[in-house]
């Protein structure tokens, strides 16, 4: 059997413990990938048990507004799982300030294309408006978006 896990059991039950404060929003930082589907290297869809267990203490908590943003690809790309969660989890990939990965790689919950170049990611909420809105981007090193997806605030609410 496959012993190796993303997080240790101390880890979860702090995750768990974290999921238990109230918030309009979280944002899950993960170094790794959390719902690309590609399993060519090190990402969460290599460890299904604790994909699914995230996806479990986040329903089981009833853990509204939930964005995720992660790294270590060398290029940048939204994901977007509406499959078999209460709603839509947003994922912002942003990495490779000093090296790009050159090649498209797969990703079947990929929103748009891929930005293989340098870039930071950014996310902008916007308190004011109503619903509240959250902007997810990718920027080039001049700080253009290349990237860019709004949500709302709304949307990411349980339902069902």
């Amino acid at each position: 059997e496959h012993e190796a896990t993303m997080l240790g059991e101390r880890q979860w039950t702090w995750l768990e413990q974290q999921f238990d404060v109230p918030a309009k929003l979280r944002i899950f930082a993960s170094s790794l990938q959390v719902f690309a589907d590609f399993p060519g290297w090190e990402a969460w869809v290599n460890y299904t048990r604790d994909q699914q267990r995230l996806i479990d203490v986040i329903r089981r908590k009833k853990a509204g507004g939930v964005v995720f943003i992660s790294g270590d690809t060398h290029y940048a790309e939204l994901t977007r799982l509406d499959v078999n969660v209460r709603y839509p989890f947003w994922e912002l990939t942003s990495s490779g300030l000093t090296e790009v990965w050159p090649v498209n790689v797969p990703n079947a919950n990929r929103i748009g294309a891929q930005l293989r170049e340098a870039n930071f990611g950014l996310i902008e909420i916007d308190w004011r408006a109503s619903p509240v809105q959250v902007t997810l981007k990718a920027c080039d090193v001049h700080g253009k978006p290349r990237i860019e997806q709004r949500v709302s605030l709304a949307d990411l609410q349980l339902s069902g």
